[in-house]
């Protein structure tokens, strides 16, 4: 009927915050905004997205993608506490320059903070 809650998976995760986020997301459809490297063309931006989902799904994350403008998509997930892992992957990412989940803002390893 409702969520198991198992403490001891929720602290092994670094931020108790976002364990808490995690749990309270589980199971329910998310979104995560993702924004490339404005320096990247439009099809080079479309390119690293599609080899971003590719990656995800070949890791068995159920995701897709859709391209909302030249330089951003969304990432669609059917279980919104696998969003934190998935940010994860994408922040590592070297035309990745910034994650948002629940207007929580995440920058990319590698972007400038010209870039931001």
């Amino acid at each position: 009927m409702g969520q198991n809650f198992n403490m001891e998976e929720l602290m092994k995760n670094k931020n108790p915050a976002e364990a808490v986020k995690m749990f309270n997301k589980k199971n329910k459809p998310m979104m995560i905004f993702v924004e490339v490297n404005k320096k990247l063309s439009k099809f080079e931006a479309e390119e690293a997205t599609k080899l971003w989902a590719t990656s995800l799904y070949n890791a068995h994350y159920e995701v897709n993608r859709f391209m909302v403008d030249d330089h951003q998509a969304i990432f669609m997930i059917n279980d919104g506490s696998k969003s934190w892992e998935i940010k994860d992957f994408l922040i590592q990412q070297k035309n990745c320059n910034l994650v948002t989940i629940d207007q929580e803002k995440y920058p990319g390893k590698y972007t400038e903070k010209s870039d931001l």
